[in-house]
């Protein structure tokens, strides 16, 4: 071959390349993209659901301090027993603002999860969501005294439920469990870390 003809091969095939090239780049840089995507938002639902069993934890926990309960209203007639009884409701029931506001931030996260993993994601919070109903269930009958009132059986599983207590609390292996589940699944968009 000559070099005009070298020349002319090359002025033919150069687009050629060039646009082979750029859809090859194209197609990683799309792929790089959409791994990033479950990345990020693999994490951010991780990091929501541990954020909530964190903050069930420490809506659980039996110690409770006078600042938790100062902002309440008074009752004009109240008895000092009631008084307590009343801060103590009070109290646990701020603490399950912050449950709640942390339980939006999962179904928030796994909404925007749920673009990649459509079935599975649904099942996985299902249980973290489930748990903060029976805590807030537990703490409603426990505190609110519906007629007729629990016996004594029911109280100490209100009282375990809404309570942290020790290597047999149940409602705490439970809560662990599903977001240990949950990691489990996006482990292999977040990696093995």
């Amino acid at each position: 071959m000559s070099l005009d003809e070298w020349k002319k091969t090359a002025e033919i095939a150069s687009p050629i390349i060039t646009i082979l090239a750029a859809l090859i780049a194209f197609r990683a840089w799309r792929r790089e993209l959409h791994g990033r995507s479950r990345f990020d938002v693999a994490r951010k639902l991780l990091q929501a659901g541990m954020t909530l069993r964190d903050q069930v934890q420490t809506a659980r926990s039996p110690l409770m301090g006078s600042e938790e309960y100062q902002s309440r209203p008074r009752q004009e007639v109240e008895t000092q027993d009631r008084a307590q009884r009343n801060d103590f409701a009070y109290a646990y029931f701020k603490r399950m603002e912050k449950v709640y506001e942390e339980l939006r931030a999962l179904r928030l996260a796994a909404l925007e999860a749920t673009v990649f993993w459509y079935v599975e994601i649904p099942k996985l919070v299902q249980p973290l969501s489930s748990k903060v109903f029976e805590l807030d269930a537990a703490a409603n009958v426990y505190f609110v005294e519906p007629s007729p009132p629990p016996n004594r059986e029911e109280r100490i599983r209100f009282q375990r439920i809404m309570f942290a207590g020790g290597i047999d609390d149940v409602f705490a292996q439970d809560l662990n469990k599903g977001v240990h589940e949950l990691e489990a699944f996006l482990r292999r968009w977040i990696g093995k870390g």
